[in-house]
């Protein structure tokens, strides 16, 4: 049965909300044609820029991260967010792409500036 309404009350998520009323709930944080954390994901990436930036090449900081950054965060000895946020751009090659392109356009050249982290979580979507 679908609801035209819903009522929010106070104290639930939104996974108990849509558990108590059958709904489907998306929230701010993942818009509907997000893939799931997209967006937190480059925010965790942009909050940890500098972690990232030296993750596959020992140290060496040159203000930019690679694919081969993202898959050492991914796989290497970092707390779970960092993991799980590199995890969500390592696997997918289109996300990746978008994150490459996001400031400035162009074609992708696997050198993802801050400010393509910061474009792209301006943008609010992932596709």
């Amino acid at each position: 049965m679908m609801r035209n309404s819903l009522v929010v009350r106070a104290g639930l998520s939104a996974a108990a909300l849509a558990a108590l009323t059958g709904a489907m709930v998306v929230t701010a944080a993942e818009p509907a044609s997000a893939a799931p954390g997209c967006i937190v994901a480059a925010t965790t990436i942009r909050d940890n820029f500098g972690v990232f930036d030296v993750a596959a090449h020992h140290n060496a900081a040159d203000g930019l991260i690679s694919h081969n950054d993202m898959v050492a965060v991914a796989g290497g000895n970092y707390p779970a967010n960092l993991r799980s946020a590199a995890a969500v751009f390592a696997n997918n090659k289109h996300l990746f792409d978008e994150l490459d392109t996001a400031a400035h356009g162009g074609g992708t050249d696997n050198r993802i500036s801050h400010n393509d982290v910061v474009a792209f979580i301006a943008r609010g979507t992932c596709s």
